[in-house]
């Protein structure tokens, strides 16, 4: 049973993301069913790693976009393939809830992060970041000040070779190429 993703085209925001492959999705979905299960929650989508949100009080305007999808592209023409590894588990206390994650070893997703943040920014479109950056996938909701039991350990390697912008429609941007 694959889950749908919580990624929607909504033009209030601007949303950059790097998508999973099938078979880390497939594990981190298959863990969430398990533990969805046994904290009686809701099993989650787990097939991006968010990079850099921008919500935004009204719908962006189209010229907006088109200079963030540049910039976004302008920062990407020179990164590489990026590999990544499934490091572990972690746990992010929110005020209502408690969100499990598997934390991604990529050293170069944060500068791609700052990279991209840096660049947007420079548009006059403002990012609220609410913690600092850690690579990761979310893979359940928790009540809040929930632990978990057990986990099982996390492994498996992944390359990256794009990442994707998401507003009222997707675009995505491989890395290493320039495209018009």
């Amino acid at each position: 049973m694959q889950f749908q993703a919580k990624i929607e085209n909504d033009p209030k925001n601007i949303f950059f993301y790097l998508r999973t492959p099938p078979m880390v999705q497939a594990r981190l979905e298959e863990f969430s069913r398990q533990i969805a299960a046994h904290t009686k929650t809701e099993p989650q989508a787990v097939d991006h790693v968010t990079l850099l949100y921008m919500p935004g009080k009204k719908d962006y305007d189209p010229e907006v976009i088109s200079l963030v999808v540049q910039a976004a592209k302008d920062v990407v023409v020179n990164v590489p393939e990026l590999h990544a590894r499934m490091q572990g588990w972690a746990y992010f206390d929110n005020e209502d809830d408690t969100a499990l994650v598997a934390l991604i070893d990529c050293p170069g997703i944060p500068d791609l992060y700052v990279r991209l943040k840096e660049a947007v920014e420079s548009l006059g479109v403002h990012t609220k970041p609410k913690h600092g950056f850690i690579p990761h996938a979310t893979v359940n909701y928790l009540p809040s000040g929930t632990r978990v039991d057990y986990l099982p350990r996390l492994q498996g390697e992944f390359s990256i070779r794009h990442c994707e912008i998401s507003n009222h429609r997707t675009f995505p941007i491989t890395f290493g190429h320039k495209l018009d």
